[in-house]
């Protein structure tokens, strides 16, 4: 006769036995675990993305892919470094080239180069954008450039060309100037609509730095605004972005305009807005009057901002192989050709570029794409430096502050900027010392 305690120890023995074949099944292979995928997306661009990654489990035998989805660029870097330093990343991630150089500085990523992946038909720039020193940290899946998006019916109204590509500096403030429109009560003049919409961000008003021949970084290869080789240059770009707020009243100041950029734009309570591919996506059926984009106004030359995007694999990947699969399908012709199909960034294959899809979005009569492929042509990344984003806020900040007190001199927003910067660098330099 079998004790109580001897029944009950046959089951947990069998179950035992069963959770180590099951273990061992997955262990060698017969069962392969969900790769995990992290991006950041809006709702719309997620259920393509869902679309394509059943495509891809239906034509790849057993691999599954969990899908972890985040609402911005900057939530979705934050989670990939933090489960990094937990050991537990995603095994592909969404990047954005800027902070390549800081996943590189932690070895993070896995340089593909050396499986000598297909990039013909890619455009030049966005692999470039994630390459260095010959290495290669991502396979393109988008690009973007700050572009001058312009409310059509307004310029028509007021007689006003449409912008091109040989405007200036004094054709966008002239045409700001007409196009704001202000309402006279008790001696003071109040805005009903703005010529310009100017968010304080470094993305926007880096392209005028560049333009006026300045630079970002300084001789030592760090974020810098007053390197005395451009200093001059990188407080006239200053001037001129924030005067339009404080001196010419032709955009609002941050704390007017403290809302989803490109609201006033599409509320008709700003005539003009930069703003990347990913404004045209937000505002494809929201505003109700036509719209268009122009390569930004030049300075001394032409000069913009350049985002690239691409998928990644993680140097922590337990299933690279797999991994790489994933990457090769969502990167393939195909699959950029369903998610591009809202917009959110313009195509990295040339063929692409040509499509229907492409040229007739946000509907048949299109925008000026031509526009972005040109603007590309002389885009530019941010610095390539591990301390980039943090740098970024500092330089968003000072802005902020600078556009919104008419009573700060450009000259000692600069100089606070510039200490910020310094005391940022040297604690990069102390964590590099450790």
């Amino acid at each position: 006769m079998i004790a109580p305690l001897e029944k009950l120890k046959y089951p947990a023995i069998l179950l035992g036995l069963g959770l180590l074949v099951l273990g061992a099944i997955e262990f060698y292979g017969y069962i392969s675990p969900p790769l995990r995928l992290m991006v950041w997306m809006s709702p719309e661009d997620h259920l393509l993305l869902k679309e394509r990654l059943a495509e891809f489990s239906a034509t790849h035998g057993s691999l599954r892919v969990q899908l972890r989805c985040h609402a911005s660029q900057e939530e979705c870097a934050k989670a990939f470094l933090s489960q990094s330093r937990s050991g537990n990343p995603p095994d592909v991630c969404l990047v954005a080239a800027q902070d390549i150089p800081l996943f590189r500085s932690k070895n993070l990523l896995v340089d593909l180069a050396p499986s000598r992946p297909n990039l013909e038909g890619f455009l030049p720039p966005a692999i470039e954008a994630v390459s260095h020193n010959k290495s290669l940290y991502a396979i393109p899946c988008g690009w973007s450039v700050v572009m001058l998006y312009y409310n059509r019916t307004l310029f028509e109204q007021h007689g006003i060309p449409f912008p091109k590509a040989t405007w200036d500096w004094g054709d966008l403030l002239q045409a700001a100037q007409t196009l704001t429109v202000t309402e006279d009560e008790e001696e003071e003049s109040i805005p009903l609509r703005y010529g310009l919409e100017l968010p304080p961000d470094i993305r926007f008003w880096a392209p005028l730095i560049w333009q006026n021949r300045g630079q970002l970084i300084g001789a030592d290869g760090l974020p810098a605004l007053l390197d005395p080789q451009f200093a001059q240059s990188n407080r006239q770009a200053m001037d001129f972005y924030a005067g339009m707020v404080r001196e010419y009243h032709v955009a609002p100041p941050p704390a007017k305009s403290r809302r989803i950029h490109g609201d006033l734009f599409v509320q008709q309570k700003a005539a003009m807005v930069f703003g990347g591919r990913e404004l045209a996506s937000r505002i494809k059926n929201r505003a109700a009057f036509r719209w268009d984009a122009a390569p930004l106004p030049k300075g001394v030359q032409s000069a913009t901002w350049l985002d690239v995007y691409g998928f990644a694999l993680s140097s922590k990947s337990r299933h690279a192989i797999d991994a790489r699969q994933l990457i090769d399908f969502l990167t393939s012709e195909t699959s950029l050709a369903t998610l591009m199909l809202n917009g959110q960034w313009s195509p990295p294959r040339r063929s692409l570029l040509k499509s229907k899809v492409y040229l007739d979005f946000p509907g048949p009569r299109g925008i000026n794409h031509e526009g972005a492929s040109l603007s590309l042509g002389f885009a530019r990344l941010p610095p390539p430096v591990s301390n980039w984003r943090d740098a970024s806020i500092l330089f968003t900040d000072e802005m902020a502050q600078l556009m919104a007190s008419p009573k700060i001199q450009v000259r000692t927003s600069a100089e606070h900027l510039q200490a910020r910067l310094d005391e940022l660098n040297l604690l990069q330099s102390k964590l590099k010392g450790r």
